[in-house]
């Protein structure tokens, strides 16, 4: 199938916020009856069948359009959400200058969304989590030896690394993207378990130190919050993208 430059534009962009756009069409009923009953239930049935449907149809066709063939298990409607996250994560990494190539890119999407699962972590948080790190750079570096995506340090990378039995190569494994994805989402996810799962005071300790963070705490003093707000705002931003 041909699409023509008019149409490809329509999706260019917003692609999964404008595909998003088109769900409340599915909440449209033509029955006017009351709706109570069989007649309530029956609809109800109905719109939640069509808008599995729609998920799944809406999946394969954007990556129709982006010339990226779809994985055989996103055409299961139960791996819809799965798909259409993994799909809006690449979405992102194709939108940034991230040192990678698109078969690396489309590999680390995957890779986001299962550690986001492992750990019931929203991918909107990773995301905006990696793009104050390292703006999806996957060779950024900072002055304080933090590499990567996540911009995880040697010695927190090796130490984590163990935990999950990766192979530690040390700066070679920070700039892996999967690997370090890995270790930074552990990282986040201990943080959360460890300050009784604040997200202020996880992403302050992923910023500053788990043991600074602890010691303002433990001295009645406020945790920082400067860091906080830049991940949040672009959490938010995330959030209102994201198709569902």
């Amino acid at each position: 199938m041909k699409i023509t430059g008019e149409r490809m534009g329509l999706f260019r962009g917003r692609r999964v916020k404008q595909l998003s756009e088109l769900a409340p069409k599915l909440n449209e009923t033509v029955d006017v009856s009351p709706p109570t009953g069989s007649n309530k239930r029956r609809r109800t049935v109905i719109k939640k069948a069509a808008l599995v449907a729609f998920t799944t149809a809406a999946v394969m066709f954007v990556f129709v359009i982006s010339s990226i063939s779809v994985p055989a298990k996103c055409t299961d409607t139960n791996r819809a959400q799965h798909c259409i996250d993994k799909y809006y994560v690449l979405d992102v990494l194709r939108g940034h200058h991230t040192g990678l190539d698109l078969a690396e890119e489309l590999k680390l999407s995957g890779v986001i969304v299962e550690e986001s699962r492992r750990y019931k972590i929203e991918p909107a948080l990773i995301l905006a989590l990696i793009e104050t790190e390292s703006t999806y750079y996957n060779w950024a570096k900072s002055r304080v030896g933090a590499r990567g995506l996540m911009q995880v340090r040697p010695t927190t990378g090796k130490y984590i690394a163990e935990e999950l039995e990766l192979e530690w190569e040390g700066i070679k494994t920070l700039h892996d993207p999967y690997k370090n994805v890995q270790l930074g989402v552990f990282y986040l996810a201990e943080l959360l378990e460890r300050f009784g799962g604040d997200t202020d005071k996880a992403l302050a300790a992923y910023n500053r130190g788990p043991t600074y963070v602890a010691a303002r705490i433990r001295r009645g003093q406020t945790v920082p919050q400067r860091y906080k707000r830049k991940v949040m705002v672009k959490y938010n931003n995330h959030k209102e993208n994201i198709l569902f």
